[in-house]
C-alpha cells in the first residue's frame, strides 16, 4: 500500500513540474502586470531573475502618468462595488413556485453577507484582472467542535406534565456541524490539465499546489500531524517564488499571498481534482503533503453538480468555477484586460519623455553672449537656456534664439489619450468632461453604456460565474443543511417556504441581477409605496384580498403584513400546514379567524405538495378542515351545526360534531398525536 501511495506522490510531483513549466509565461504576464498596476511601467522580465527595473545610460528618471491604476480601481467598482440583486425566477421550467425561489434568494443573500462569498468574488475579480483567470471553490466547512443547544423538538410518545400530555420537549440538540464557506484559488498555482486545454469543458484534472509552512496546513487540516512523517522541500516551485518577488517588489496593498522568510521550513501541498469518467464516476480528489498521500477518495460534491447540471457540461463536478477575464479563442487563460492596457500606458509615457527630452536640449529658449557680457542676475533657467562664448571669438552682440516647440506632440498624446480610453472604456464624456451631455441623464446612461463595450463582456462573465456559484451553493444547501439551519436563515415565520423548498424541483433560474436597486434602494421604495396610497390602492375601494394578490405578485408581500389583520392568521395557518405535513395533528383553536384558516388550509390540499401527501397527511388535513367548519358555525349560529360548503375545489365534508375530529386521530395513531393548542412555533 506504501508503495502504492509513493507512486501516486511522484506523479503527481511529476505532474507539477511539467505545469510549472508550462505556465511561466502566465507567470512573467501576472508579475509585469501587477508591477504596472503599481505606477512602475519601466520594467522588464527574465525567466530567471523575474521582474527589473529598466534605467538609461545615465541613470535618469523617467517620466510616467500612471493612469491604468485608476481605470483598474473603476473596473473592480463596476464589478462588484455595488450589491447586486440576487434574483430566483419563479413560473420556469426549473422553478416549481415563488416560495421555493424566494427561499433561494433568501439564503444566496445569507451567504453572500454572512458566510465570506463577497469577499470571494472581490478576490476572485482581482486574480482575474491581472491573471487573466480566477477561480472559486465552494465547499463544506466543518465545525472543529460541535455545540450542544436547547431546542424545542417533537417526539411522538408524550410525556406527562402539569398541564397534560405534551408532545413539544425542549431538549439538547448538536448544532449544525458545518456551514458552506468559499475559497478563492490562486491561479498562479493552479495547473489545469491536459495542459494545451483550449476551453474549460475540456479541461480533466485540476491541480492546486502550495508551499507552506508545517503549522498553517495542520492548522487547516484540522488534525494533530507528526512533523517527522513529512518532507520540506527546497522552494523549486516556479509560481510561489514568483508570488515572493511579486510581494517584494509592489506595494504592500498588492501582495496577494503571504510571503515567507528565507529560514522558513516549507512543504509542498497538492491537490488534485479528477474529474468523473467511465471507469471512475465519482471522480477523484487525493490530498498530499510532505511526500505523503493524506487523502484519496471521490471528489466531495458530484452529486451536488449533477443536480443542477446533469450532463456535466459546465464542468462543475470538480467543485471549482472559473471566472475568465475576457474570451479568447483556443487559449484557457486569456490575457487581463491589463495586457491590452499596457501599451497604450506605455505610449503616453513615451511621448511625455519626449517632450522632457525635448525640453531639455531643443526646446528650450537660449541666449548667446560673451563671458561677462551680462550680469549673472540678469538671465535665469526660468528663461531659458545661457550659452556663453570666449570673449573675441566672435564680434557680435548677444542674440535671443526662440526655442522650436516640439512639433506635433499635443495632437500625439491626444491620440494615445484617446486609445487608453478606448481600452479601458471610459470615455471623455463619462469622465464628465462634456458638461451639456452629461447634464442629461438619460443620454449620460446610453453614453455610458456605449463606452463600456469593452467591458460587457467582463461583465458577462462575471455574472455567470456568480449564477453558476449561486446555483451550486443552493444545492449544497439543499443537501448539507438541516431544516433548523434552513429556518434559522430563511425565517422561522416560513417554515412552509422551507418545505416547498426542500420538495420543489431546484429553483435553478437565479441570476445576479446588475443595475436593479430595486429590491434594495428604500428610497425607490418609499416613492413607490406612495404613489400607491395616492392611486388608492390601500382605501377602501380596493379589496383586502385583491392588495394581497398585488403585494405577492410585486414581491413586496410583507409589506403588506403590516396593515393586514388577518396576516397572524394566515402565518399561523401555514405554520400548521408544514406541522400536519410532516404527519403532526393540530387541534384547531377557538378564537382563530376560521375562514382565513380554512382557505388556507384548502389551498395547500390542493397544492402539488397536497397531492402528494400520503393518505395519513390528507385525513389530518381534512379532519382539520372540518373542525374549522364545525368552529365557525358555532360562532355564526351558537348550538346549530351549518351544512359544510365547497371550497376552493375541495368536495363538501358532512359535519355532524367534533368527534369526528378525534376519530381521524384515532385512525393515524400512535404516530400523529394531538399537539397542544398553545404550542410554539
Amino acid at each position: 500500500m506504501d508503495n502504492e501511495k509513493d507512486r501516486l506522490w511522484q506523479e503527481l510531483d511529476d505532474k507539477r513540474r511539467r505545469g510549472a513549466e508550462r505556465y511561466r509565461k502566465i507567470v512573467a504576464e501576472t508579475e509585469l502586470n501587477m508591477a504596472f498596476l503599481c505606477g512602475n511601467q519601466w520594467t522588464w522580465y527574465n525567466m530567471a531573475e523575474g521582474i527589473e527595473k529598466i534605467f538609461n545610460a545615465n541613470n535618469e528618471e523617467l517620466d510616467v502618468d500612471n493612469r491604468i491604476m485608476p481605470d483598474y480601481l473603476r473596473m473592480m467598482e463596476e464589478l462588484y462595488g455595488a450589491e447586486p440583486a440576487i434574483v430566483a425566477y419563479e413560473g420556469g421550467i426549473e422553478v416549481k413556485d415563488s416560495m421555493s425561489a424566494k427561499c433561494a434568494v433568501q439564503i444566496c443573500d445569507y451567504l453572500n453577507k454572512n458566510n465570506g462569498w463577497e469577499k470571494a468574488r472581490v478576490r476572485v475579480g482581482s486574480w482575474m484582472m491581472v491573471c487573466g483567470t480566477g477561480y472559486i471553490m465552494p465547499y463544506w466547512k466543518k465545525n472543529s467542535r460541535r455545540v450542544k443547544r436547547d431546542r424545542q423538538v417533537y417526539v411522538d410518545e408524550g410525556v406527562e406534565t402539569e398541564n397534560g400530555v405534551t408532545h413539544i420537549m425542549t431538549k439538547p440538540v448538536d448544532e449544525y456541524d458545518g456551514d458552506i464557506a468559499f475559497e478563492v484559488l490562486n491561479p498562479l498555482n493552479v495547473y489545469c490539465y491536459p495542459l494545451d486545454a483550449d476551453c474549460w469543458e475540456n479541461v480533466q484534472e485540476i491541480m492546486v499546489v502550495n508551499l507552506t509552512s508545517f503549522e498553517s496546513f495542520e492548522r487547516r487540516y484540522g488534525r494533530k500531524m507528526d512533523k517527522e512523517k513529512y518532507e520540506p522541500v527546497n522552494g523549486d516551485t516556479v509560481n510561489f517564488e514568483a508570488l515572493s518577488r511579486i510581494n517584494r517588489y509592489v506595494s504592500p496593498e498588492m501582495g496577494y499571498a503571504a510571503d515567507m522568510a528565507a529560514t522558513d521550513t516549507r512543504y509542498l501541498e497538492i491537490q488534485w481534482f479528477k474529474r468523473p469518467t467511465p471507469d471512475r464516476k465519482r471522480g477523484r480528489y487525493v490530498l498530499a503533503f510532505g511526500g505523503r498521500i493524506l487523502q484519496d477518495h471521490d471528489l466531495p460534491y458530484v452529486d451536488v453538480a449533477t443536480a443542477i447540471d446533469p450532463g456535466d457540461n459546465l464542468n462543475l463536478t470538480m467543485g471549482i468555477i472559473p471566472q475568465f477575464s475576457a474570451i479568447m479563442p483556443g487559449m484557457l487563460h486569456p490575457p487581463a484586460p491589463i495586457t491590452t492596457w499596457r501599451p497604450a500606458q506605455i505610449r503616453i509615457n513615451d511621448l511625455m519623455n519626449d517632450v522632457r527630452a525635448n525640453r531639455k536640449s531643443f526646446g528650450r529658449n537660449k541666449l548667446i553672449v560673451e563671458e561677462n557680457a551680462i550680469d549673472d542676475d540678469t538671465w535665469t533657467d526660468e528663461h531659458g537656456q545661457i550659452v556663453k562664448l570666449k570673449p573675441g571669438s566672435f564680434s557680435f552682440t548677444p542674440q535671443f534664439i526662440q526655442a522650436a516647440p516640439l512639433a506635433g506632440i499635443n495632437q500625439e498624446l491626444d491620440r494615445a489619450e484617446y486609445a487608453l480610453q478606448q481600452v479601458t472604456g471610459q470615455s471623455a464624456v463619462t469622465q464628465g468632461h462634456n458638461d451639456t451631455q452629461v447634464r442629461s441623464a438619460m443620454h449620460f446612461e446610453m453614453l455610458k453604456n456605449s463606452a463600456a463595450t469593452v467591458n460587457w463582456m467582463i461583465l458577462a462573465e462575471a455574472a455567470r460565474c456568480e449564477t453558476e456559484t449561486a446555483k451550486f451553493v443552493v444545492q449544497m444547501v439543499r443537501d448539507y443543511w438541516d431544516n433548523d439551519r434552513i429556518l434559522d436563515v430563511v425565517g422561522r415565520d416560513r417554515a412552509i417556504y422551507c418545505l416547498a423548498f426542500r420538495d420543489a424541483v431546484l429553483p435553478t433560474d437565479i441570476r445576479f441581477k446588475r443595475g436593479s436597486a430595486m429590491s434594495r434602494n428604500y428610497i425607490l421604495r418609499e416613492e413607490t409605496l406612495e404613489k400607491w396610497l395616492q392611486y388608492g390602492l390601500f382605501g377602501d375601494a380596493v379589496s383586502p384580498d385583491m392588495r394581497r394578490k398585488f403585494m405577492q405578485a410585486t414581491e413586496l408581500g410583507n409589506l403588506f403584513d403590516v396593515t393586514d389583520i388577518d396576516a397572524p392568521h394566515r402565518n399561523r395557518a401555514n405554520w400548521e400546514n408544514l406541522q400536519m405535513a410532516l404527519g403532526r395533528a393540530i387541534e384547531p383553536m377557538e378564537d382563530e379567524n376560521h375562514l382565513v384558516h380554512i382557505e388556507a388550509h384548502s389551498a395547500y390540499l390542493q397544492s402539488a405538495e397536497g397531492r402528494s401527501s400520503s393518505e395519513a397527511v390528507e385525513s389530518i388535513l381534512r379532519a382539520h378542515i372540518e373542525y374549522h367548519r364545525y368552529l365557525y358555525s358555532s360562532q355564526m349560529s351558537p348550538g346549530l351545526d351549518m351544512e359544510a360548503q365547497p371550497i376552493r375545489g375541495l368536495g363538501s365534508i358532512g359535519l355532524t360534531s367534533p368527534g369526528q375530529y378525534a376519530m381521524a386521530q384515532q385512525a393515524n395513531a400512535p404516530q400523529n398525536n394531538i399537539q397542544e393548542p398553545n404550542a410554539q412555533q
